[in-house]
């Protein structure tokens, strides 16, 4: 028997993204390929597809964060924001991300900025993020402000602006120097200690 659209339960699912859903989401609350694009042309229910495979309720109240929720929804459930932008959610430094990160599974790596939006930059990793190695902020999923800080200074971050989230990590105890150095050896890379080593030993200037 095919179930009939139930508009309630979309809401429910959107209003846990932002107000955005995916056509697979859409479907599991009834509403067809078909239902959904007679909708967005029409406007009967008031959706919007502001990117391929993602739509957002047009009356749903708008969110700072609206760029990340687009973008979260659309690369799957795994996604988590990370390096640089992650780093401005935590209010981590001044720096100004130019477009938003996303941590994604090894598995996820055929995703493409293009298939998940302009503006998106796909961080593939073998290993997998840990459950301790993400938060929320906001409802969005992020990485930790330690995981953040051991990937933006293994990254091509400003050095400047590394050192600075640092010390403005570790003044409130977010973070603590040793784990920091800690969490980095436990990596085995040892470019990457070398360079927290040093940023480590700036911030504490």
């Amino acid at each position: 028997m095919r179930r009939r659209p139930d508009h309630r339960f979309l809401f429910e699912i959107a209003a846990d993204q932002g107000g955005y859903f995916t056509a697979t989401q859409a479907h599991e609350a009834g509403f067809s390929k078909n239902l959904i694009l007679y909708h967005v042309q029409r406007g009967k229910f008031r959706i919007l597809r502001p990117r391929g495979g993602v739509y957002r309720l047009r009356d749903f109240p708008s969110d700072p964060h609206e760029e990340l929720w687009a973008a979260l929804v659309a690369t799957g459930p795994e996604a988590v924001i990370s390096h640089e932008t992650a780093l401005r959610l935590h209010n981590l430094s001044d720096v100004t991300p130019r477009r938003v990160d996303l941590w994604v599974p090894y598995e996820k790596r055929w995703l493409t900025p293009r298939s998940v939006g302009r503006g998106v930059k796909l961080h593939v990793a073998r290993r997998r993020l840990r459950p301790d190695d993400v938060t929320t902020v906001d409802g969005l999923r992020v990485t930790t402000p330690l995981r953040t800080l051991l990937d933006i200074a293994a990254g091509d971050t400003n050095p400047r602006q590394v050192v600075v989230a640092i010390k403005q990590a570790m003044e409130p105890q977010w973070v603590t120097a040793d784990a920091l150095l800690s969490a980095a050896r436990a990596r085995g890379d040892r470019k990457a200690i070398a360079r927290l080593e040093k940023f480590v030993q700036e911030a504490r200037e």
